[in-house]
């Protein structure tokens, strides 16, 4: 196995083990979003525009792997919408995370803040924050710019179950903890 798939297998150990039990599929999605777009951290990972935000399949399989390799434990749990999986670092996580140790030195303190900032966030909340950053890196490759209504008005277009207030402030803060790269001072 290549280094960067073990890179990513320890990733998704580190997170489970920081989240102590906190992250499920999309928080693990959202925090490699994260890492890689927020705090430059060199991920394989190629993400579109889904349903619930940035998604890349490779970070569903790389779970799945670290899960075989006993990396990661998912528990099964009931959410007021169905069930889902919150993941905690399983038996076989330390050896994983060894076969990654130069990659996750290099980046725990990225690691480390991305949980810290966003580890609290319901997945609702990490869809809107992800797809905010992520129209606004679109406008960024296009060598475009928005200002912040019209980048909250465009994530709403994307997202109309989204409140256009509840984007806003998002976008706001987002843009104050310099996040956003494409937004007009205003």
């Amino acid at each position: 196995m290549d280094d960067s798939v073990w890179n990513r297998l320890g990733l998704i150990c580190s997170l489970a083990e920081k989240c102590k039990g906190k992250a499920g599929r999309t928080a693990l999605m959202k925090f490699a979003y994260f890492l890689k777009e927020l705090k430059g951290v060199p991920l394989a990972y190629r993400f579109t525009l889904h349903t619930y935000g940035p998604f890349d399949s490779q970070v569903l399989d790389d779970l799945s792997y670290a899960e075989a390799l006993e990396g990661v434990e998912g528990i099964l749990v009931p959410f007021p919408g169905g069930y889902g999986y919150e993941y905690t670092i399983g038996p076989k996580g330390e050896e994983l995370k060894q076969h990654a140790q130069n990659f996750l030195g290099a980046y725990d303190e990225a690691i480390s803040l991305v949980v810290g900032e966003f580890g609290s966030k319901t997945a609702g909340e990490l869809e809107m924050i992800s797809t905010i950053i992520f129209v606004d890196r679109s406008a960024k490759e296009r060598e475009s710019s928005n200002s912040i209504d019209e980048l909250s008005n465009k994530v709403v277009g994307v997202k109309p179950h989204l409140e256009l207030d509840v984007v806003r402030n998002e976008v706001e803060s987002l843009h104050e903890r310099e996040y956003l790269l494409a937004v007009d001072a205003q």
